[in-house]
């Protein structure tokens, strides 16, 4: 290797080193808080697996508080009860998939505000035992465990028609998140519709006794939702909350391990699982989409074909739900509705 050849690797090297400097030092200006009044408090509600992974970096690295914020965060089996927890007043903020917001709406009234994605996931399976079934079609007068109004009850729909059956041909058992596996191990159901963790815990259980097939036609969005009340009262902290999870959005895409860490460590999850699901099955990124709007016009065309929408026959304008001020401040780029609209919760 000649001189000129080394000095030109050293300078390469030098080069990408102080991009990469300047890259996070850019980013940690970009996101560095100018916030100096009071500390105010949220309540938020979470589910207990790798969705919330933005709001627990946020919450582990300080961002929070450094946001002028002081975050309860609560965990719940599924979004359905956190918008529950909101709804209750429990929760200033809520979790959920954009099919339990849609379900909401149409079971407790036009109240309820969406702000942003913070995380896009396809982790949803469906699984039987053996001794019960070889392929879907065996599913037929087969009892399935599935979280009632759960966006698993959507997934469950689609799949059987996807494979010649419809809700008529099999027994649902509502069964809930945490009881999957149990329900499934003892028999209580043939087969069971869920998501991530359960469905690895499940596989994990009971091994070949079980058949497992991919249990969604399209990802679902874990949002951040509010009420047009809160979002009145506390614009402001809003604003720097999604602000926050900006940040922890770029933390976890530069510095993946040690964000699979803070998660592994808040839910001792295997760090098999984590690899498993990490920006695979979940991308953990701040995001409104135009597919968002589309997903929530079918679920709701779903709910209504099927009875499930509580005597209400049309579809909400769900732009109107959109509270646009929060995430076009926070971080404007990710918004990518074909029509905008800045309603601001009114």
């Amino acid at each position: 290797m000649n001189k000129r050849y080394k000095w030109g690797a050293v300078l390469l090297c030098l080069a990408v080193l102080l991009f990469i400097g300047g890259y996070r030092l850019y980013s940690a200006m970009r996101h560095k808080s100018g916030y100096s009044g009071p500390v105010e408090k949220l309540a938020v509600g979470t589910v207990s697996n790798e969705t919330s992974t933005l709001v627990l970096i946020a919450e582990n690295k300080g961002y929070f508080r450094e946001n002028g914020l002081d975050v309860t965060i609560r965990e719940y089996q599924s979004g359905n009860f956190s918008v529950d927890a909101l709804l209750d007043n429990t929760v200033d903020l809520a979790s959920c998939s954009e099919f339990a917001l849609v379900e909401r709406i149409f079971k407790r009234g036009m109240n309820l505000r969406y702000m942003a994605s913070y995380a896009t996931v396809d982790n949803t399976e469906v699984i039987a035992r053996k001794d019960k079934a070889a392929g879907p079609s065996d599913l037929k007068g087969k009892r399935i465990g599935v979280t009632f109004t759960s966006i698993g009850s959507f997934y469950l729909g689609v799949f059987l028609n996807f494979n010649g059956l419809t809700l008529d041909d099999v027994q649902p058992v509502d069964v809930k998140p945490f009881d999957m596996k149990e329900a499934l191990t003892e028999g209580r159901v043939d087969a069971v519709i869920t998501w991530e963790p359960n469905a690895w815990t499940i596989k994990e259980k009971m091994g070949d006794r079980v058949i497992a097939w991919p249990g969604q036609n399209q990802p679902y969005y874990w949002l951040l939702v509010s009420t047009s009340e809160v979002l009145r009262e506390k614009a402001g902290a809003v604003e720097r909350f999604l602000e926050a999870l900006s940040r922890a959005e770029d933390f976890a895409r530069q510095r993946s391990q040690e964000a699979k860490e803070i998660v592994r460590d808040r839910y001792n999850f295997e760090s098999a699982y984590l690899n498993h699901v990490w920006w695979t099955r979940t991308k953990y990124e701040l995001s409104l989409d135009q597919a968002l709007l589309l997903a929530m016009d079918d679920e709701a065309r779903w709910m209504i074909g099927n009875g499930m929408s509580y005597g209400h026959q049309g579809i909400p304008d769900y732009l109107h739900l959109f509270f646009a001020d929060a995430i076009l401040k926070a971080k404007p780029g990710c918004v990518r509705l074909i029509a905008t609209e800045r309603h601001g919760g009114k």
